[in-house]
């Protein structure tokens, strides 16, 4: 069944088209607030980390990506609509900023890791996601003004060029991280005592905690980049919006870009031991 509701005004489009994007977002919603729920509560007392408190930034925006996505693709009235549409691209811009912040805490981490609590403290962390924020709210107002100023392909452009560059700069602290791991862990595996022995059980974890938010970082590629690419070559060549093809490959890809927003939660659960643990004591012991 199709249709439209209208509310004060507001013209609502509740086309089957819809759904797949309103399955997802809804998923994305339950897994995220699940996930900050973990975080808040935190019987094991194991998320009191910068990597961690960048990961919770992480899942807010991904939240909040699922819970306007719906908005911006059900309401059919343009102002209502530009304004979900503009939510959301912040939302998007502080997602992909905070996986570079992620990964420059890794780098530091694991190239100094004596002195990390030291120069990633509580004072630098908020720093970051005050940067994180803000400027990924001024950057879709730029992009806004260049469209305005020179045209829409200006703008598209922009947001193509920016996630290209945030995921180039992620993608090598993130190599490099990986590299240096894998360099101590051949120094420490020549050694043998008490010391080296826990050395080489952290490195493991910061392997494996390296190696899930790379997966993230692939995910993040994976599904943004093809959908960002696939609207913005459609808006080049001009192609009519109302063609069953631009449709269907149109529901197709945004269907993609947002399960980056919604899938974040099932592999932290899945990769992470500690996030098992937690979420077995919160909602399978306790019920949900």
């Amino acid at each position: 069944m199709a249709g439209r509701n209208n509310t004060e005004g507001v013209s609502f489009d509740l086309t089957y088209g819809n759904f797949p994007v309103f399955i997802i977002t809804i998923v994305g919603v339950a897994s995220n607030v699940l996930l900050l729920v973990a975080f808040g509560k935190d019987p094991l007392k194991c998320f009191r980390n910068s990597g961690t408190y960048l990961v919770m930034n992480l899942s807010v925006t991904d939240c909040l990506t699922c819970v306007l996505a719906p908005f911006s693709h059900a309401i059919t009235i343009a102002d209502s609509r530009l304004i979900f549409e503009y939510l959301l691209q912040w939302m998007a811009s502080v997602s992909l900023a905070l996986i570079l912040a992620v990964s420059i805490d890794r780098f530091i981490l694991v190239a100094y890791p004596i002195r990390h609590h030291a120069l990633v403290n509580g004072k630098l962390i908020a720093l970051w996601l005050a940067a994180a924020w803000v400027v990924s709210f001024i950057l879709p107002v730029l992009r806004w003004i260049a469209s305005s100023t020179w045209n829409f392909k200006t703008k598209n452009t922009s947001n193509c060029v920016f996630v290209i560059i945030i995921i180039i700069f992620s993608a090598l602290f993130y190599a490099s991280t990986y590299y240096k791991l894998k360099k101590q862990s051949r120094n420490i595996a020549s050694q043998v005592s008490n010391e080296s022995r826990a050395q080489q059980l952290r490195l493991l974890k910061e392997t494996q905690f390296l190696k899930t938010i790379m997966l993230v970082a692939c995910i993040a590629f994976v599904c943004t980049v093809p959908s960002m690419t696939f609207f913005q070559i459609t808006d080049i060549l001009a192609v009519r919006k109302d063609i069953p093809v631009f449709q269907t490959f149109s529901k197709i890809f945004m269907c993609l870009f947002y399960i980056n927003f919604a899938v974040n939660p099932f592999i932290y659960v899945i990769r992470f031991p500690n996030y098992r643990k937690t979420f077995h004591i919160l909602f399978y012991k306790k019920g949900l």
